[in-house]
């Protein structure tokens, strides 16, 4: 077994698809000991964050995802944008609200 297995072994995928950039890195920014082990925690976090939502998505079948922001908001003619941004902040949960999506059928 090689190291790269041993990384995949205990789940830390990030180090072990990118150790030698890592280890370059830390090499030349001269990390101590701690700062090179809480950013490997900050890196495997954020990866793992982001197989799982990848794997959330793809079991869910919801097909292709758009994020907000590469929405064309010149199609559909009749959108208030100022609205659903606003209610990208939440407010309605804290208040007991439901929001209804309706369109033509």
């Amino acid at each position: 077994m090689t190291i790269y297995d041993d990384l995949k072994g205990l789940r830390l995928h990030y180090l072990a698809d990118n150790l030698e950039q890592f280890a370059s890195q830390a090499e030349s920014a001269k990390m101590k000991p701690m700062e090179l082990i809480g950013r490997i925690v900050e890196l495997e976090q954020f990866e793992h964050s982001q197989r799982g939502t990848a794997r959330r998505l793809k079991e869910s079948r919801l097909g292709r995802f758009n994020v907000l922001q590469d929405f064309d908001w010149n199609w559909p003619k009749q959108i208030d944008r100022k609205q659903i941004e606003g209610l990208l902040n939440c407010d309605y949960i804290k208040a007991g609200h439901n929001i209804i999506f309706a369109g033509p059928q």
